[in-house]
């Protein structure tokens, strides 16, 4: 069992997952114990991406690996998903970042190869590398149904975007938004983190996870998921957060359960004359048979809820100071 794990994936659009690309997730969250980053390499990230597109690919992956640490008992393991091209920095060079071995399928072993040169060259430490083979049989690509519009529109992005949340014990479901938020924002991402006094009688609340720790996670996950931009991580004590008060916010990335707060948001602006902000809707329930099924949804474990209920019945897994 390996602890820390890269798993690299080349795709040609977004909008092509492989089957073997998903069992290259599964086999390799099977053995692995404590984290695992996905880095994806595809030329659409900096080309012709589109909103739906982007959404739907963390959808697929964040799902697969939901499905399968939940096949495998592993509901901590941490797996975070990057752009290669565009989260602002080499993932493949990091000096701070330590990796027990770097896994590709076999046709881009070679690519690992040339960054561990990169490596060598920079003075820092090899990393391991294995390579799978890619099965002759049973590679089926599967176009989403938004990879069959003839007319792409041009991609929107804003100044100023804001994300909220409780984002206790940071799970996949928020790994979707905080990252769709930067991919939105053009300069500055501002992220509400809900107050003690918002989490009302949350079951299992001696698990929640203080505020200070909330903010530190997402600032972690959002550095490495984009550089570049401004975080503005804050505590926020109401539905508005620094939406109220900011008129140069132009946009709001919300699931769909949280949908009404951010209606809530666009009237509290018309009083102060501010514009209202656009809103993004997450959808992690998808069209594509790749994606998050309805019938499925209450059976997969990606609830800040479900996994305090699992460490209220593991207590020896959670560290407090984490």
């Amino acid at each position: 069992m390996t602890e820390h794990v890269l798993l690299y994936l080349q795709l040609l659009k977004l909008t092509a997952i492989e089957d073997f690309v998903l069992k290259l997730v599964h086999d390799t969250i099977k053995s692995t114990s404590k984290s695992l980053t996905i880095l994806v390499d595809c030329p659409e990230t900096t080309q012709t991406a589109v909103w739906e597109e982007v959404q739907e690919l963390l959808s697929i992956l964040y799902v697969k690996a939901a499905k399968t640490t939940q096949e495998f008992r592993k509901p901590l393991l941490e797996v975070d998903v990057l752009f290669k091209d565009w989260c602002g920095y080499n993932v493949l060079l990091e000096r701070n970042k330590s990796y027990d071995c770097w896994v590709a399928s076999r046709k881009h072993e070679q690519i690992l190869a040339y960054y561990n040169s990169q490596r060598e060259e920079a003075g820092l430490d090899l990393v391991t590398i294995y390579s799978i083979p890619e099965e002759e049989a049973g590679i089926d690509i599967e176009l989403t149904a938004n990879s069959k519009k003839r007319y792409r529109p041009e991609e929107k992005h804003y100044p100023n975007v804001a994300v909220g949340g409780t984002f206790d014990h940071l799970h996949v479901g928020h790994k979707i938004l905080l990252t769709m938020g930067a991919w939105l924002s053009e300069k500055r991402l501002i992220c509400g983190v809900a107050g003690t006094e918002m989490l009302g009688k949350k079951e299992y609340a001696n698990l929640v996870q203080s505020l200070d720790i909330r903010i530190e996670h997402v600032r972690k996950f959002l550095n490495r998921v984009k550089r570049g931009l401004v975080y503005e991580i804050v505590p926020i004590h109401d539905t508005y957060g620094p939406t109220s008060k900011d008129p140069d916010i132009q946009a709001i990335v919300v699931s769909k359960e949280t949908l009404t707060g951010a209606y809530e948001i666009n009237r509290e602006r018309s009083k102060r004359d501010f514009e209202e902000l656009e809103i993004k809707i997450i959808q992690v329930i998808s069209k594509s048979s790749r994606a998050l099924a309805k019938n499925e949804l209450r059976n997969l474990q990606i609830s800040s809820a479900q996994i305090r209920e699992y460490l209220h019945s593991h207590p020896e897994k959670y560290p407090c100071t984490e």
